[in-house]
Formats: C-alpha cells, structure tokens, sequence
C-alpha cells in the first residue's frame, strides 16, 4: 500500500512568516519616510545655496550693495538655468537682516539669507534644514 504525504506549510509556519514581514516592515517604512524628508532638506538646502551663489553673481555684475533687492528674473537663464522650485512645494524668498524679518516671496536681498516657506516661523529663524547657512 502506497501512503500519500500531503504537502504544504501549516498555518502555525505561515503566521511566522506573516509575522516576521510584519516586524520588518515596521521598521524600514519609518526610516524610508526619514530618509525621504531628508533627501528633500537636502535638495531645498542645494536650490538655495544656487539662489544665495546667483544673488552674489547678479550683485557683482550690476554693483550693487548690501541690502538691494534682486527678484528671481533678474536671476533666470543668466545666473540659474531656471528657477529652481522647492521639492516640498514651498516658495522660496528672503527676510532681510536689514529691514525685517517679513518673508517676501521671489525677492532676495543681497547679502542676505535665502529662504524656503516650508519650516518658516513667523519671527527670525526657522528650521535650520531649511535656512540655508
């Protein structure tokens, strides 16, 4: 007589392996979405370390001085290829040292510190991800 074996995992085997994708899971998802913003601080960082580089350029070659404005136009296509957009939607802009600390959208302030809208706060500062230093 020939005995058939069944073959197959049982549940209890199956419930580990569930288990064990489970415990991975939870703890690559929140390092993913760590790694994520990361990446994306450190694009917004880039963007404005070209606007703050391009401001200086812009600055040299028309004499201007500290405190004078320079708004994203005068900056596109001769000192940035194209204007440089924020990976978390936000704008990006400049409070000026000189006058207040109100946000303005587009304008920058030479020898000034560029901004980006996302990790604003209402007074001077913010998110040093954001704030390019």
């Amino acid at each position: 007589m020939i005995k058939l074996r069944e073959k197959g995992f049982t549940l209890v085997e199956i419930m580990i392996v569930v288990a064990i994708i489970a415990i991975l899971s939870a703890i690559a998802i929140p390092n993913f979405m760590a790694a994520r913003s990361k990446s994306r601080a450190n694009a917004c960082k880039a963007n404005l370390r070209q606007i703050e580089s391009a401001v200086e350029q812009y600055a040299m070659d028309n004499t201007k001085t500290d405190g004078d404005t320079c708004v994203m136009t005068n900056l596109v296509t001769t000192y940035i290829k194209k204007t440089p957009a924020c990976p978390s939607a936000g704008t990006y802009g400049d409070s000026s040292s000189y006058t207040s600390y109100a946000f303005t959208t587009g304008v920058f302030y030479v020898g000034g510190t560029p901004w980006c809208s996302i990790g604003r706060t209402s007074g001077a500062g913010g998110y040093s991800h954001i704030q390019y230093e």
